[in-house]
């Protein structure tokens, strides 16, 4: 919960695979999960993450959920 509002309700498991925002992934975990500004884009199969102008990462689209998928309008594989 977050100020009153239930965030998340699930198992461990699935808490700590799929949070549903970032407060959860945030609050679960040990040791607790990293945090980076970055950039995502998307071009075509292939999605630069960029965290800085010198850090960039290739991630292959197909590697992402549906939902994900589809909410970056990407073709799913």
């Amino acid at each position: 919960m977050e100020d009153g509002v239930l965030q998340q309700f699930a198992s461990e498991k699935e808490l700590k695979d799929s949070p549903a925002n970032l407060f959860v992934a945030s609050f679960i975990g040990e040791p607790p999960v990293n945090m980076l500004d970055a950039t995502l884009a998307r071009f075509r199969w292939w999605l630069p993450l960029s965290v800085t102008s010198d850090v960039c990462f290739e991630v292959p689209g197909g590697t992402f959920s549906l939902a994900a998928q589809k909410a970056l309008e990407m073709p799913s594989v």
